[in-house]
């Protein structure tokens, strides 16, 4: 049993275009009422292929855009209070030291020094907006 794939092409001049509506229930994300693509060539197989790429990333991104307006399912049993979360991932400066005790029995001095180097800058560059560098 074969079912028709629709292919969204369109020939212009000769070059191959993608053309296809945008469904009612995302139009309000698009300037436009169709999105058309040219496909660059003048070979039917190459543009058939195309177009099936495209529309099914077009499919894929109308399909999160589409979630993003569904509401969450059993939204209260999500914890919305920080503290009620224990959070015992290492802090930047440990991380450093766990890799290193991992990796430096093979390393120079200078590699040792390097991590220590960037790691520090990591947890300078952070400041106090990140949680994962001063573990608070």
């Amino acid at each position: 049993m074969t079912y028709n794939q629709p292919s969204y092409i369109r020939v212009r001049f000769g070059i191959y275009h993608f053309v296809r509506r945008v469904p009612a229930d995302v139009k309000q994300h698009y300037r436009s009422d169709r999105v058309s693509i040219s496909l660059r060539t003048k070979s039917a197989k190459t543009a058939t292929r195309s177009a099936q790429s495209i529309s099914q990333r077009l499919d894929d991104y109308w399909h999160g855009l589409r979630l993003q307006k569904m509401d969450v399912p059993a939204l209260h049993l999500v914890i919305d209070d920080k503290d009620d979360v224990v959070d015992d991932s290492p802090t930047m400066m440990e991380a450093v030291d766990i890799y290193l005790r991992l990796k430096s029995h093979k390393q120079t001095p200078t590699f040792i020094r390097a991590a220590k180097r960037n790691g520090k800058y990591v947890f300078e560059g952070c400041a106090k907006h990140c949680k994962i560098c001063y573990g608070s």
